[in-house]
């Protein structure tokens, strides 16, 4: 089953050059998964009643054109598997007829209390339903992150308030917000991340007070984590336009 789901873009939702921030556009994906579990009764409390929840591992979105201040966008959002203890959502960002972004996720069903991933039961599988199609072409689940490089530059990052969500850490949507903090900050003021992936290693808890986020040239862009002394939070890649 398909889902819709659209949104008003607002004045927070922009960045200094009045575009979406990606960090914003990673809200608005986990929103719309949200939609569709609270559809087929099985939201976030729902969820957290049985003592499970879904977590997410891998992500990776392409922008093909940065949405505007006050466009609005629909999400089309589907479950387009189940594996084991995996299933991968997929999503297309439209501005009207307009196809200007499209995202794949991997997620993980998790034990709340263990921190460990369950096979997810089949009645779940069969309240999404299926659908076949792939926005990327092949199976995210099989990529991997560089997790071993030195960075070439790194930003220390003070972990806020408002980065932590009801599980209690870091939310996904602010390691992307952390990545672009680190592109501005060390690439050309110009420079747009059109391909973003990114495999989530390890939450960030309240006990993490300052995080660093590293960048390193690679021939096909940058590679980037999110680190400290002792953890390895996050590792991925980025492809730029100028």
């Amino acid at each position: 089953m398909k889902v819709n789901f659209d949104k008003a873009l607002t004045y927070f939702d922009m960045n200094s050059r009045a575009r979406l921030k990606l960090g914003s556009l990673a809200r608005v994906l986990q929103e719309a998964a949200s939609h569709h579990s609270d559809m087929v009764g099985l939201g976030v409390e729902d969820l957290r009643e049985t003592g499970m929840g879904w977590f997410l591992n891998r992500l990776e979105m392409r922008i093909h054109r940065y949405p505007e201040f006050k466009e609005r966008v629909e999400i089309v959002t589907w479950f387009r598997d189940i594996r084991g203890l995996k299933t991968h959502r997929d999503f297309e960002v439209f501005c009207g007829n307009e196809n200007v972004a499209v995202a794949s996720t991997v997620w993980l069903y998790m034990d709340l209390k263990s921190g460990r991933p369950k096979r997810i039961p089949k009645e779940i599988s069969e309240a999404y339903t299926m659908e076949e199609d792939s926005v990327l072409g092949r199976d995210l689940a099989d990529w991997k992150a560089t997790r071993e490089f030195d960075p070439d530059s790194d930003l220390g990052i003070t972990t806020r308030f408002s980065d932590y969500d009801p599980h209690g850490h870091v939310n996904n949507a602010a390691y992307v917000d952390y990545v672009e903090t680190l592109v501005s900050r060390f690439r050309e003021a110009k420079s747009q991340i059109k391909t973003i992936r990114i495999e989530y290693l390890k939450e960030i808890g309240r006990e993490a007070e300052v995080v660093k986020c590293g960048l390193k040239d690679s021939d096909n862009g940058c590679l980037f984590k999110v680190f400290d002394d002792s953890n390895l939070y996050a590792s991925g890649e980025i492809m730029m336009d100028m």
